[in-house]
Protein backbone atom coordinates (compact mmCIF):
# COMPACT_ATOMS: atom_id res chain seq x y z
CA UNK A 1 0.00 0.00 0.00
CA UNK A 2 1.63 3.49 -1.03
CA UNK A 3 0.77 6.60 -0.90
CA UNK A 4 2.50 9.13 -3.47
CA UNK A 5 2.53 12.80 -2.06
CA UNK A 6 4.24 16.29 -2.54
CA UNK A 7 3.53 19.41 -1.74
CA UNK A 8 4.05 22.43 -4.41
CA UNK A 9 5.69 21.38 -7.05
CA UNK A 10 6.45 18.64 -5.39
CA UNK A 11 2.79 17.98 -5.70
CA UNK A 12 3.09 17.71 -9.32
CA UNK A 13 5.69 15.46 -9.49
CA UNK A 14 3.51 13.26 -7.27
CA UNK A 15 0.66 13.90 -9.88
CA UNK A 16 2.70 13.00 -12.57
CA UNK A 17 4.06 9.92 -11.08
CA UNK A 18 0.74 8.91 -10.80
CA UNK A 19 -0.31 9.29 -14.26
CA UNK A 20 2.81 7.43 -15.59
CA UNK A 21 1.68 4.68 -13.91
CA UNK A 22 -1.91 5.10 -14.24
CA UNK A 23 -1.15 5.03 -18.35
CA UNK A 24 1.03 2.35 -18.11
CA UNK A 25 4.58 3.82 -18.53
CA UNK A 26 6.00 3.11 -15.77
CA UNK A 27 6.13 -1.07 -14.02
CA UNK A 28 5.44 0.51 -10.47
CA UNK A 29 2.35 -0.93 -8.89
CA UNK A 30 -0.74 1.70 -8.46
CA UNK A 31 -0.53 3.65 -5.76
CA UNK A 32 -3.61 3.36 -2.95
CA UNK A 33 -3.82 7.11 -2.77
CA UNK A 34 -2.66 10.54 -3.65
CA UNK A 35 -1.68 13.17 -0.88
CA UNK A 36 -1.05 16.82 -2.53
CA UNK A 37 -0.88 19.73 -1.03
CA UNK A 38 -0.98 22.66 -2.52
CA UNK A 39 -0.49 21.13 -6.32
CA UNK A 40 1.05 23.42 -8.80
CA UNK A 41 -0.62 21.20 -11.25
CA UNK A 42 -2.17 24.10 -13.87
CA UNK A 43 1.29 24.93 -15.24
CA UNK A 44 -0.63 27.04 -18.70
CA UNK A 45 -2.41 28.99 -15.80
CA UNK A 46 1.20 29.55 -14.20
CA UNK A 47 2.24 30.68 -17.82
CA UNK A 48 -1.12 32.68 -19.36
CA UNK A 49 -2.21 34.08 -15.24
CA UNK A 50 -5.93 34.83 -16.29
CA UNK A 51 -7.26 32.84 -13.61
CA UNK A 52 -9.10 35.25 -11.03
CA UNK A 53 -5.76 33.58 -8.20
CA UNK A 54 -3.59 35.88 -10.10
CA UNK A 55 -5.89 39.09 -9.45
CA UNK A 56 -7.57 38.37 -6.11
CA UNK A 57 -4.11 37.73 -4.75
CA UNK A 58 -2.27 40.60 -4.96
CA UNK A 59 0.04 41.11 -2.75
CA UNK A 60 1.31 36.81 -2.90
CA UNK A 61 4.38 34.85 -2.03
CA UNK A 62 4.85 33.70 -6.15
CA UNK A 63 5.66 36.22 -8.39
CA UNK A 64 4.21 36.15 -12.11
CA UNK A 65 7.06 36.35 -13.79
CA UNK A 66 8.86 33.26 -11.56
CA UNK A 67 6.18 31.56 -11.78
CA UNK A 68 6.29 32.00 -15.40
CA UNK A 69 9.91 30.95 -15.71
CA UNK A 70 9.29 27.81 -13.19
CA UNK A 71 6.27 26.31 -15.61
CA UNK A 72 8.48 26.89 -18.62
CA UNK A 73 11.21 24.82 -17.25
CA UNK A 74 8.54 22.21 -16.31
CA UNK A 75 6.92 22.04 -19.99
CA UNK A 76 10.09 21.98 -22.04
CA UNK A 77 11.57 19.71 -20.13
CA UNK A 78 8.18 17.51 -20.53
CA UNK A 79 8.48 17.77 -24.37
CA UNK A 80 11.67 17.02 -24.81
CA UNK A 81 11.98 13.98 -22.03
CA UNK A 82 14.42 15.95 -19.67
CA UNK A 83 16.42 19.00 -20.46
CA UNK A 84 20.06 19.62 -19.58
CA UNK A 85 21.31 23.27 -18.44
CA UNK A 86 23.60 23.49 -20.78
CA UNK A 87 24.07 25.31 -24.43
CA UNK A 88 22.00 22.73 -26.27
CA UNK A 89 19.12 22.60 -23.27
CA UNK A 90 19.42 26.50 -23.26
CA UNK A 91 18.56 26.60 -27.11
CA UNK A 92 15.46 24.09 -26.83
CA UNK A 93 14.69 26.47 -23.89
CA UNK A 94 14.97 29.69 -25.86
CA UNK A 95 13.27 28.37 -28.96
CA UNK A 96 9.94 27.73 -27.15
CA UNK A 97 7.27 30.18 -26.97
CA UNK A 98 4.03 30.13 -24.80
CA UNK A 99 2.46 28.73 -27.70
CA UNK A 100 4.27 25.89 -28.62
CA UNK A 101 4.70 24.88 -24.43
CA UNK A 102 1.07 24.87 -24.06
CA UNK A 103 -0.15 23.23 -27.08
Amino acid sequence: NIVIGGESAGANIALSVALHIRDGRSPLPAPKGLALMSPWADLVDAMEQTSSSWTNNEVCFVLPDLAELFARWVLVAQKHGGVQWDAEGKEKFAELDKEALIA
